[in-house]
């Protein structure tokens, strides 16, 4: 009696590899594009006597809810922080259910889920100036995506 091949449905490594590079590279330029601003006017604020440059720029969204991505400079240039959060857009209309605040030591944002639009979003602080961590976690998530 002829035996049977159990690995009919194997792959070579090679395939494997090659279909999961693929993939991966795949998934990246996706994401790339979805966190690609679209508009990005820088504005001047002062915290404690100190200028920043600070962008709040659109990444995307749909008619109930809008990516954003908030970054900090130095004035010379030096991305100092940066965050992203979600706001809720009222349909219709040019206001939001979220806030951003720019106050003495810190911004205050909130950040919404895009299926909950029924309840406040929740209010976060981004601390001014921005402490070490704030550029670590800024500059290598802009190595990775930008």
């Amino acid at each position: 009696m002829p035996m049977k091949n159990r690995n009919h449905l194997a792959v070579s490594a090679r395939t494997f590899w090659t279909a999961l590079v693929v993939l991966a590279l795949v998934s990246l330029s996706a994401l790339r594009w979805q966190t690609s601003p679209r508009h990005c006017p820088p504005e001047e604020h002062a915290f404690a006597g100190q200028p920043y440059d600070i962008e709040v720029c659109s990444m995307g969204g749909d008619d109930f809810h809008a990516l954003l991505r908030l970054r900090v400079y130095s004035r010379q240039g030096e991305l100092l922080a940066q965050r992203s959060f979600t706001q809720l857009k009222v349909p219709g209309a040019d206001t939001s259910l979220n806030t951003l605040d720019f106050q003495p030591s810190q911004i205050t944002y909130s950040d919404a889920e895009p299926s909950d639009r029924d309840h406040i979003p929740p209010e976060y602080a981004l601390k001014m100036p921005p402490t070490r961590w704030d550029w670590i976690t800024a500059n290598v998530s802009r190595l990775l995506w930008t």
